[in-house]
């Protein structure tokens, strides 16, 4: 995910050398629009986040969490698999 989010940005850094500038909500649009079906729940969590909440960089944090949740949970699963004998 860091890549990702890097790779977004650095493409907003070549926009920004252009003279377009490019808003922390079109950073999140981007960002939350280039994500698979597997960030659904994330994306629908970001739309109950109060405005306040709402922020490139709080967003980037969610979104690094979310990843880490996700690894930590598809390991258990291939784990468990493996330790009962479960053909993936």
């Amino acid at each position: 995910m860091p890549a990702y989010i890097s790779r977004v940005c650095h493409l907003s850094l070549l926009l920004k050398e252009t003279g377009v500038q490019v808003s922390d909500d079109e950073y999140i649009i981007t960002i939350t629009t280039g994500l698979p079906h597997l960030y659904d729940p994330f994306l629908i969590s970001l739309n109950m986040l109060p405005d306040s909440e709402y922020t490139l960089a709080n967003v980037i944090v969610c979104l690094n969490n979310m990843e880490s949740w996700t690894t930590t949970l598809t390991r258990r699963v291939f784990s468990c698999h493996v330790t009962i004998g479960v053909a993936l």
